[in-house]
């Protein structure tokens, strides 16, 4: 009976788009045939189909580093969530970046700021990357008008205090 429903499963896979849920439905598969029945459990279940994102590591590597130097909105793990989390806003954000100060990293977390050339003090923006909590939270000052943006909802101190300033 396995092996008639393995060239079904087969096809499923082929044809589902998202990567983590292909991990997670071959690992499931594995352990089944395998005779391992920690997915019979929820909490087996929840610990094999938990995919960690890439690893955002790599950012501490740019500290001192100005966001173009590294080609920072070029790198794809970071473009790709900016995007999800700015919607429209982030190609305003990234055309209108031409002033930048070097990335920082303070208390676990990345800040990269730039601002629109002639006009720093009215249109400038601030991301934040939080290493423990895996979130990216942004800000965007425009006409001196501000939107804040976060994967988790909560805008950190830092933001908190750009936008204060």
């Amino acid at each position: 009976v396995q092996t008639c429903a393995l060239p079904i499963l087969g096809k499923l896979i082929r044809d589902m788009m998202n990567a983590k849920l292909k991990l997670a439905i071959l690992l499931a598969l594995f352990n089944t045939l395998s005779g391992d029945n920690s997915l019979a459990n929820p909490k087996g279940a929840a610990k094999a189909l938990s995919i960690e994102e890439p690893s955002m590591a790599f950012l501490k590597k740019y500290q001192g580093k100005y966001p173009h130097e590294v080609k920072f909105f070029n790198v794809q793990n970071v473009s790709t969530r900016l995007k999800k989390l700015l919607g429209e806003r982030y190609q305003f954000m990234v055309s209108t970046w031409a002033v930048e100060v070097p990335i920082e990293l303070l208390n676990n977390m990345f800040v990269a700021s730039g601002c629109e050339e002639h006009n720093c003090v009215a249109t400038n923006f601030i991301i934040v990357y939080d290493f423990v909590k895996n979130n990216f939270a942004v800000g965007i000052r425009e006409n001196d008008q501000v939107t804040t943006y976060s994967e988790d909802g909560k805008i950190p101190p830092r933001v908190t205090q750009w936008i204060n300033n």
